[in-house]
Order: C-alpha cells, then sequence, then structure tokens
C-alpha cells in the first residue's frame, strides 16, 4: 500500500533527499495543510524557502513569507526560532502534492498509507456520543450505531492488518459492537457495512485514506491531564509543546473534580499550560517547571525513563544549558545541575535519533565524550539514538579512512553519520520507524548501496538506494 511514497516525492522534489528535513516538516491538521520552519537550521530553511520561492533573508529575519500569502497561505505559529504556516486543503495549486502526501503517509514517508505514524500525542473526539470506548476488561469497544437492517458489519483497520473478515461485530440494541484489545497510541478503522466500506460518523478524527476517502482515527489513552478546581470557568484549554501550543485543539471536559482530558503522551518530556477562559496558568498540582526561552515558566511533564547528559569538567562555568532538535534548539531552557565532576541533566526522550549540543556559558560545543556526530566536522551536532533497534554494518573495507551512514532517516545528509571502526568493519546503530527506511554508505566521499542487503530500488540517480523494513505488525497489531 503506497509503499514507493518516498521515492515519488523524491523523484519529483529532489531537494527532499539532499536537505535535512525533519520527519514533522508536513503535517495535517484537520482541513488544514501546515509547514513548520525550523529556522535555527539554516540549511534546511534555505532548501525549503526556495522551493516555496520564498525570499530566505526576508523568511529567517523577519517571518515574511512574501507571495505565499497570495496563494492562500498565512502564519500560524511564530517564535524567535520557528515558523509554522498553513493553508486550506480545499485549495488547489502548485503545491498540491503536499495534500496527497500528508494525507496519505502521514507526515512521516517511512509509513506505508493506513498504518499510523506513532505521533507521540492524541487525544478524541466524538459527536454526538462515544462509538470506541475503553471496557472494563481493558480490551476497547468498537461501535457502529444504526444500521438494523445490515447482514453483516465488520471492522477493518491497522490492528487487524486490514482485513475484511478477521473482525466480525455482533449486532447489539443499539446497533453493532465488537471488543478488541489494543496498544496504547494511534489507530486506524473502518466498518465494512454488507461489503460497502465507511468511516465512523461518530468520530470527529479521520486521515486521509490515500483513496480518496478517510480513515477514522481513534487513540487508546494512557495519561489523563487534570486541572483541578476552577468548577466556575467556561472554557479550559491545554496546550504544550506535544501540540504546538494550539489555543483551540484541545478543549478539556468538566466534572465534579474540576477539568480533565485523556490523552496519549509517547514517553518524552513536555510542557505545557491550562488556559482558563483565555487566561494561561501553570498546573497547580505540578511542582515541576520550568522557564522558555521568552522567560515564560510552564509545567514539565515526563513519561519514561530519564536519558542523563553529562559534560565532564568545565567547573568554571558560570551556566551549561542542553539544547537539541528534542526542544528546538532553545539556547536556555534545559539549565544543566552543576555536579562534583561535572554538569548533568536527567531528561526523558522517546525512542528515536537525535541531534544536541551544550551551551557552556554561551558558546555552543560538541558532547567530547560522544564519539557519534557528522563526519569531520567540529561544529556539527552530536548524535544521540535512544532505544536502537538496528545496526548497520559494512563488512570489510579496513583500509578506508572513514565512512559515513546517510539515508532517509537523517534526510540524506552529506557528510552523513560517522560510522566506527569495529572488528571486521564499519557499524552505526539507530532507531528506525516501522516501515519504509532507505539508505546508503559513504566510503571516503564514494556513495554505495549495501553489498551485504539485497533489498534495493533504483534512485533518481541511475543507482540504488539500500531497503530496510520494519514490519507494521511487530508493531501495530495487537496482542493475540
Amino acid at each position: 500500500m503506497g509503499r514507493d511514497i518516498l521515492v515519488v516525492l523524491i523523484m519529483m522534489f529532489p531537494f527532499l533527499a539532499k536537505c535535512q528535513v525533519p520527519e514533522d516538516f508536513i503535517s495535517h491538521r484537520g482541513n488544514l495543510i501546515t509547514v513548520r520552519f525550523n529556522l535555527k537550521n539554516e540549511q534546511e530553511t534555505r532548501e525549503l524557502a526556495r522551493y516555496f520561492e520564498v525570499d530566505f533573508d526576508s523568511l529567517s529575519r523577519f517571518h515574511d513569507i512574501g507571495k505565499l500569502v497570495d496563494e492562500g497561505w498565512f502564519i500560524m505559529k511564530e517564535k524567535k526560532n520557528l515558523l509554522i504556516i498553513a493553508r486550506s486543503m480545499d485549495m488547489g495549486g502548485k503545491f498540491d502534492w503536499l495534500y496527497v502526501a500528508v494525507p496519505v503517509a502521514g507526515a512521516s514517508y517511512n509509513n506505508a498509507p493506513g498504518y499510523p505514524r506513532g505521533l507521540p500525542f492524541g487525544f478524541n473526539e466524538f459527536k454526538d456520543k462515544a462509538s470506541v470506548f475503553p471496557a472494563g476488561d481493558s480490551s476497547t469497544v468498537f461501535m457502529l450505531y444504526g444500521h438494523s437492517d445490515a447482514g453483516t458489519v465488520m471492522l477493518s483497520g491497522n490492528f487487524n492488518d486490514w482485513s475484511t473478515g478477521a473482525t466480525p461485530m455482533e449486532k447489539v440494541a443499539d446497533g453493532w459492537m465488537v471488543r478488541v484489545p489494543l496498544r496504547e497510541g494511534q489507530h486506524y478503522y473502518k466498518f465494512i457495512v454488507d461489503g460497502r466500506w465507511m468511516s465512523d460518523p461518530q468520530n470527529k478524527h479521520d486521515e486521509g485514506d490515500g483513496y480518496g476517502g478517510s480513515n477514522s482515527v481513534y487513540f487508546k489513552t494512557n495519561h489523563v491531564m487534570r486541572l483541578s478546581g476552577y468548577r466556575e470557568a467556561r472554557k479550559v484549554i491545554l496546550a504544550g509543546s506535544f501540540n504546538q501550543w494550539d489555543e483551540h485543539m484541545c478543549a478539556m471536559q468538566q466534572d465534579e473534580q474540576g477539568w480533565y482530558l485523556p490523552v496519549y503522551l509517547k514517553e518524552g518530556t513536555y510542557t505545557y499550560k491550562y488556559i482558563v477562559d483565555k487566561k494561561w496558568i501553570t498546573d497547580p498540582d505540578n511542582p515541576v517547571s520550568r522557564a522558555d526561552a521568552e522567560g515564560n515558566i510552564n509545567s514539565v511533564l515526563s513519561l519514561g525513563q530519564p536519558t542523563v547528559f553529562r559534560l565532564p569538567g568545565y567547573s568554571n562555568a558560570r551556566q551549561v544549558v542542553l539544547s537539541g532538535n528534542f526542544n528546538e534548539w532553545d539556547p536556555g531552557e534545559l539549565l544543566m545541575t552543576r555536579t562534583s565532576s561535572g554538569w548533568e541533566l536527567p531528561y526523558v526522550l522517546a525512542p528515536g535519533n537525535y541531534e544536541y549540543k551544550f551551551v557552556v556559558d554561551g558558546n555552543w560545543i560538541q558532547d567530547p565524550d560522544n564519539p557519534l556526530h557528522y563526519a569531520d566536522n567540529l561544529n556539527s551536532n552530536s548524535i544521540l539514538t535512544v532505544q536502537a533497534n538496528h545496526r548497520f554494518f559494512l563488512k570489510g573495507y579496513e583500509n578506508a579512512g572513514q565512512v559515513q551512514l546517510s539515508g532517509s532517516f537523517n534526510g540524506w545528509a552529506f557528510p552523513g553519520y560517522n560510522m566506527q571502526r569495529v572488528a571486521g568493519g564499519w557499524e552505526f546503530n539507530l532507531y528506525l520507524p516501522p516501515g519504509k527506511s532507505l539508505y546508503r554508505f559513504i566510503v571516503d566521499g564514494n556513495w554505495m548501496a549495501d553489498p551485504g542487503n539485497n533489498q534495493r530500488e533504483f534512485n533518481e540517480y541511475g543507482d540504488f538506494n539500500s531497503i530496510i523494513w520494519r514490519e507494521m505488525k511487530d508493531v501495530y497489531t495487537y496482542d493475540k
């Protein structure tokens, strides 16, 4: 199902293969398509500016998007080093490929259509009544209300590999019902009513299915955000780093204790606030808070096991800050603590690959104890992998001076990740998301496919890219 979408996009838009475009530079929110400019990354911003035909200096210095305004784009969010522009998906034009790519590929070119991309955050909204909800036995109930005249109704989704017959629904008083064991996170589904596919009419959240229709989206939640009290408030909104501080997206529900919202949060560290009748407040029940680059105090929530960042030495430094792509390269947010041997900071990160540096009294430096970084560049970022699940290995080439790794997981960066010399060859360990990953090795400046991997495909340069598949079923199917 659409496994070659990355290849198609790169052939149509070669800049995707050349610049370090982050996985979420395009996203889909309701009827809007959004493009995220990380202004801290000059190379990436220049490439995106060139593609969208806007002036780089005006964009980076003044957040001026030029004639894009005349084409229906507007600025959704802006900060010093971040700019998010948006446009309705109902509008056509020269960037139509964005509207195709995002609903189909789910803003992650590693995934096939119909399979979730592993969003870090989500919540559920239904119209008249919930049609998907947790049951007391830890399973999840799916309901299709009405359709009493139907002969058969099936449930199909990524959790049963889109089977058309594996999950029959039972006719009940209100319609049709089935219980399914689901893992925490995002799930896509549809109903099949007498052979006719349909999305859930009660579910407000959907995404394009790649065939002109849509899949309903359900999040099996794992955390409840709660604001105690404020019973007299008319409206309370949850906003944070997990939803780009959107002031309208997450309306909370009221009960006798205050306000609450069940959410799914992938393990990691998040900052957030509540908006009570348009007034921003920190969480009064959470003692952990932190200032951002603008001096605003935000509540902090961490889920999962922390990674401990350490910088030895620098005993005379006044301040050391951790900064990386996990916090939008904020140079003032993550203050490290002085220890007897240097500086350290525990910080929770989800499984993935990250780049970071230390900021010592205003000077940006690599991690001196981490040999993993972009090749032969003292000014490049240090690289950290959390829960690596794949070992790249190039056998032989003992006489090579240097070997790098580049692929879809790092925006086809050149020079790529600096591989480490080991017995028998060269290696680099990474976390790969579910689905398809493309890669090549660079041996002393010469690009080559992996000679030890016979899975490969043609690229736009008349050569081959090597392929690794992480099976969707290993991550997204439910426990039997």
